[in-house]
């Protein structure tokens, strides 16, 4: 079973450190970032 602190704190820290890695210039547009964000995120929220 997740637990929902722990989750919610990796989310938080997932989401907030974009910044520190991101590259406008990179080979991914920030929607695509975003998309497999929010798809990794629903999948290890459904996960047993």
């Amino acid at each position: 079973m997740t637990d929902i602190t722990v989750a919610t704190y990796a989310l938080v820290t997932m989401a907030g450190t974009v910044y520190v890695w991101y590259d406008p210039d990179g080979r991914l547009a920030i929607d695509d970032v975003a998309r497999q964000y929010a798809e990794l995120a629903l999948r290890s929220l459904a996960a047993r």
